[in-house]
């Protein structure tokens, strides 16, 4: 056995490809990166905003402990979907490695938030970076951005 070519590939008979071939390989790659449809991956962009602005809007009662963190429980969630649907497809390298190191910081909020679940700063700093991920994705695919979580407590 040819330890540089292991599979005796060099043995098969060569064959003329078509101009043709690589141009639909091509315009698959391009395509593919596309969503199915731009319309409802909008519809959903903007669902999950005016849901999570409503979740976010401030509480009337002042009870600003146990109803805050559950909109930040529930804006996390949504947030969460937003950017599992919006990570489909290909993504240049930039995109992944930005997304990597966003994931990594998550993931230590995600351990804090083990020890500390009930707290606020938390959980701010968990949406902030979903967000940051949401925008980092929905930039690639070209979908109009989500409203930057800011100190008010809303996205």
């Amino acid at each position: 056995m040819n330890r540089r070519d292991p599979l005796n590939l060099r043995s098969l008979p060569e064959h003329p490809v078509p101009e043709e071939i690589w141009s639909s390989i091509d315009q698959r790659l391009h395509g593919s990166r596309r969503l199915a449809s731009p319309a409802f991956a909008i519809a959903a962009a903007v669902f999950v905003a005016c849901a999570v602005v409503l979740w976010w809007s401030p509480d009337p009662r002042g009870d600003a402990g146990g109803a805050a963190l559950d909109r930040y429980r529930s804006a996390s969630v949504l947030l969460e979907i937003r950017v599992d649907r919006l990570k489909q497809g290909a993504i240049e390298f930039s995109t992944a490695l930005k997304a990597g190191q966003i994931e990594q910081r998550l993931a230590g909020v995600d351990r804090e938030l083990m020890r500390a679940p009930e707290d606020a700063e938390l959980w701010r700093q968990r949406l902030a970076l979903l967000d940051e991920l949401a925008r980092l994705y929905a930039g690639k695919s070209g979908l109009a951005q989500l409203k930057t979580v800011g100190d008010d407590n809303r996205i």
